[in-house]
């Protein structure tokens, strides 16, 4: 695993300062130099397919090429032959020892930033011994071997790989190496939105502005995503800015005043960079420290402009998870499965339940609601012949017709007519006709129309009484006032609506004597009296039913 983190940087083949070990390359490409030194060990050598592999070294000048072509000689076995060959010579072999020196310092560099079992025990060995093949032996007898086949497998084909002309040491800032390798693991990983990551990261100059637009795609998800698998990267394995991040995040620490402070910065003293500090981190307070941290620092490792030095072209590499980030990229994908699944058994358990209605729905679905807004009316009061002001006249047959609009609005148009005798009191006739308008205000913001109201009337009329004595009055008459009620449903269709109004009427009328069948005038007048009335009206609205 260590060698595997290591790799990516070795392709620029640029030494980096190690403890003891102040060690610089030359300006020249190591990789071919390397080479040369491999070339003259396996002519010597009795390696099975030797001729076929002095030939592809001889004949492949592309370093790149080379390798893939020694792999694919006998299913890759004789290439690992020669990675074993090589281990040796380019330690301490050859005649090139500042050259050697830099390979040694390179490996040792590697291994240090990572966080490999028997770590310690490698970097003595490669540290203290300098006979070659006894620091073979001893890394050989560690783990069975374990570790020295993945240094050998992964660290050097990166030293056999071409370099940059000038290996020299460059500086960039934290954000752009930062950047670089987040987005080498995106474009590795399975995340949802890929692509669309991908292409901001790409065509979006400014690292701020790129930031944001990370965290507003998708309702956040991304951005979720990145904190979660792939913050911990960007402080340890391939970036060549992970220890600036890590000196980032522990000066963040220091100054902020999240919870349980000390101990994160406990853990950063005392605890090395990878998976072993990340996990002491994670369990302090079931990971909301770790949460804090992550939401505070990913914008400060992506917007960082403090320059760093990197060697080469240790920029360019080819990303592989390490094995956590793998693991938690797998959590990412269960977590969103389940959160798939739960949303998918509400939906389930919602249209399930939705053809059993409550109680409340099963009174309320005959309830027109909006949409049922035409409704046709009659006054059992005026056919029961009881006028406004409680006074009996004759049966006076009315229809309204009402509209709604806006969900709590309505209006109310009708007309009464009347003219036969009156059912009791002192009149003998009884004549009417009137029209009514209503606009009324609904309590309920539902668009039903039903329940409590309150609004104006006016109305307009004209009409006839005759006295059983032989006189009367006629003339014309205006009512305006206040009205309240309640409107009740009993059918899909079908409504009571009881009310109560208080009006002044205003009334131009003209008394008349009758004589022999001919009506006389005695005099006009007006008159005025404030009239309260009931009105008990049955309706049906026009519409699909709520049901």
């Amino acid at each position: 695993r260590v060698v595997a983190l290591a790799a990516p940087a070795l392709l620029s083949n640029a030494a980096a300062p190690v403890a003891n070990a102040p060690v610089e390359l030359p300006s020249a490409a190591v990789g071919p130099k390397n080479w040369q030194t491999l070339r003259a060990k396996i002519a010597a050598s009795d390696l099975p397919d030797k001729e076929e592999v002095l030939a592809v070294i001889d004949g492949e000048p592309d370093l790149e090429a080379r390798n893939l072509q020694l792999r694919a000689l006998a299913d890759g076995a004789v290439y690992d032959r020669v990675l074993d060959l090589a281990f040796s010579e380019l330690l301490t072999g050859g005649d090139a020892a500042v050259r050697q020196e830099a390979n040694r310092a390179y490996i040792l560099d590697r291994i240090s930033d990572s966080d490999i079992a028997n770590k310690d025990a490698v970097l003595s060995i490669l540290s203290e011994q300098s006979d070659a093949a006894t620091c073979v032996e001893e890394l050989r007898a560690l783990d069975d071997g374990d570790t020295y086949r993945r240094i050998v497998a992964e660290i050097v084909p990166s030293l056999l790989r071409p370099a940059d002309p000038v290996s020299e040491a460059s500086t960039t800032t934290v954000s752009a190496a930062n950047w670089q390798l987040l987005r080498e693991m995106v474009a590795a990983s399975d995340m949802p939105d890929r692509e669309t990551v991908l292409s901001i990261i790409d065509d979006e100059p400014d690292a701020v502005v790129r930031e944001r637009r990370l965290r507003e795609l998708n309702d956040g998800s991304s951005d979720r995503y990145i904190k979660e698998v792939f913050f911990p990267e960007l402080l340890y394995g391939l970036s060549p800015a992970a220890k600036e991040n890590w000196n980032l995040l522990e000066r963040t620490v220091d100054g902020s005043d999240i919870e349980n402070r000390e101990a994160v910065l406990e853990i950063l003293r005392d605890t090395p960079p990878g998976v072993a500090r990340e996990e002491a981190i994670r369990s302090l307070d079931d990971g909301r420290t770790w949460e804090e941290i992550s939401r505070q620092m990913l914008p400060e490792l992506l917007q960082n402009t403090e320059d760093i030095e990197v060697s080469g072209t240790g920029m360019s590499f080819t990303y592989e998870a390490s094995p956590a980030a793998k693991a938690r990229e797998e959590e990412q994908r269960q977590q969103q499965l389940r959160a798939r699944e739960e949303e998918w058994a509400r939906r389930e358990e919602a249209r399930r339940t939705a053809s059993v209605p409550t109680l409340r729905e099963t009174l309320s679905s005959a309830t027109p609601r909006s949409g049922l807004k035409v409704s046709l009316k009659t006054d059992l009061v005026l056919w029961g012949s009881l006028m406004p002001g409680f006074e009996m006249g004759g049966w006076t047959p009315n229809l309204s017709v009402e509209f709604g609009f806006a969900d709590r609005w309505s209006v109310q148009v009708g007309g009464a007519y009347s003219n036969w005798n009156a059912l009791g009191g002192d009149y003998g006739l009884y004549a009417l006709t009137a029209v009514d308008v209503e606009p009324r205000f609904w309590m309920k913001r539902d668009g039903a129309f039903r329940g409590l109201y309150g609004g104006l009337y006016g109305t307009f009329g004209d009409f006839d009484r005759e006295n059983k004595d032989a006189t009367g009055t006629t003339g014309t008459f205006f009512i305006a006032g206040l009205s309240c009620g309640w409107l009740q449903p009993f059918g899909s269709h079908w409504f009571l609506d009881a009310g109560v109004r208080l009006g002044y009427r205003m009334a131009s009328v003209d008394d008349y004597t009758v004589i022999w069948g001919h009506s006389y005038w005695d005099r006009s007048e007006s008159r005025g009296k404030f009239v309260p009335q009931v009105r008990l009206q049955i309706g049906y609205r026009f519409g699909k039913s709520a049901k």
